[in-house]
């Protein structure tokens, strides 16, 4: 008898996600768009575990908590104009000094030139997605980061 154990291909390729999850977090003041995000995203993947928040302070907290655990976000999505004296921005650049391992995408219902003068755009980020966000252009962004 053989001691080889065997499994098909798909098998494996779901038990490797399972141990390779990736996780994403998505900042938005607006509860809509974080389940349009969920929703496009779970298209994608499934496995990928996602955490929502429409505060700013909680985000950073949050990632703070998940590098105490050494299990950083592979992914942060933050609108830039939030309900908030913090801006999107200010919590991607928090994210680049401390973590710039994490993965950012800017989303905005305004244009990306709207912003280039007024924040040092090119350095602040990695992505940026006009809203309303189609999946074909999330999975773009997201595509070369999770697989």
């Amino acid at each position: 008898m053989s001691g080889k154990f065997k499994m098909e291909d798909k098998e494996i390729i779901k038990l490797l996600k399972r141990i390779y999850s990736k996780t994403i977090l998505i900042l938005d003041d607006d509860p809509y768009q974080i389940e349009i995000l969920k929703t496009a995203i779970n298209e994608i993947d499934q496995n990928i575990q996602i955490d929502t928040t429409g505060n700013p302070e909680v985000a950073i907290k949050n990632i703070k908590e998940r590098n105490t655990k050494g299990n950083l976000y592979d992914v942060v999505i933050c609108d830039i104009e939030l309900n908030s004296y913090l801006s999107g921005f200010e919590v991607i650049q928090f994210c680049k000094k401390k973590y710039p391992n994490i993965q950012t995408i800017l989303i905005s219902s305004n244009k990306k030139e709207k912003y280039e003068n007024r924040y040092a755009f090119k350095k602040a980020q990695d992505e940026f997605l006009n809203k309303p966000i189609s999946l074909r252009a999330l999975y773009q962004k997201l595509e070369p980061i999770l697989v």
